[in-house]
């Protein structure tokens, strides 16, 4: 008797679990902005379900139910991601990017997009770097390229006075005589160190320090070559030391390309 009850309880719980999941099915049927990825998860789901199920004459119609949805989720699939690269594209021309690519993977100028339609999300690379996962929205990436652009050109670049500290945080990576190469990650840290303020100096806590991450030392140093100066030189990093961010900065080369660079040296 107890293995009965409990093979009826498995039934019973299979069973609860596939309404639940064909009721979940049917709102997004009815919504014309739902997913079809995850429709096509829910309906992969339900098969699954169903296979363990003895349902009878149910069992014959919710499987000719399920091959009538394959065709229409296929269709629905394709015309989801069309219409999504188009608003997608029209947002980013409206800010000066191109948009190219295929999925899943899209580019916008430095900027790289890798589209999840499954798990409905796409994640924003700068160059190499990390910025951010968003939802599928064209309006929501648009706002966080943006964002990410105001904070790496910020108010202003003094070349200049960028150089100075580059200088001085080139010594102190190198540790002797200048003139040689130094490695690229040290002489962030160096320069984060120096960029702080009189607050940082007085009690270096996380509340008074004032970040400088990689993204931000890559763009100045571009900034700092299209200013014409040169004397920063920089040492392309070799295949292997590519996969590695303890090693290298990625730079850009111009609005659409960048190098991952090992080391810098910095004459005068």
């Amino acid at each position: 008797m107890k293995e009965l009850r409990e093979g009826l309880l498995r039934v019973q719980r299979r069973a609860k679990e596939l309404a639940g999941l064909l009721a979940g099915y049917g709102r997004m049927d009815e919504n014309p902005t739902s997913n079809p990825f995850v429709m096509e998860a829910l309906l992969l789901k339900m098969e699954k379900l169903k296979a363990g199920l003895e349902l009878g004459q149910l069992s014959s119609g919710l499987g000719r139910w399920m091959e009538l949805q394959r065709p229409k989720l296929k269709r629905w699939k394709e015309e989801f991601k069309s219409d999504f690269g188009r608003r997608l594209e029209k947002e980013l021309q409206t800010k000066g990017f191109k948009l190219r690519g295929q999925y899943p993977n899209l580019y916008a100028g430095l900027y790289s997009l890798r589209v999840n339609f499954l798990q409905g999300e796409i994640a924003i690379f700068w160059g190499p770097e990390s910025v951010k996962k968003v939802g599928l929205d064209p309006e929501e990436v648009r706002d966080c390229i943006l964002k990410f652009e105001q904070e790496l050109k910020g108010d202003g670049f003094d070349a200049d006075s960028y150089l100075a500290q580059l200088k001085e945080a080139y010594r102190r990576a190198l540790g002797r005589e200048v003139g040689e190469k130094a490695p690229i990650v040290k002489v962030l840290g160096e320069l984060a160190f120096l960029r702080q303020g009189e607050k940082f100096r007085i009690n270096p806590t996380k509340s008074n320090y004032t970040g400088y991450g990689r993204a931000q030392f890559g763009y100045d140093l571009y900034r700092l070559r299209k200013s014409k100066r040169d004397e920063l030189s920089l040492w392309v990093a070799t295949f292997e030391a590519t996969k590695r961010k303890d090693r290298v900065i990625f730079v850009p080369d111009d609005e659409e390309r960048g190098t991952r660079y090992a080391y810098l040296s910095v004459r005068g």
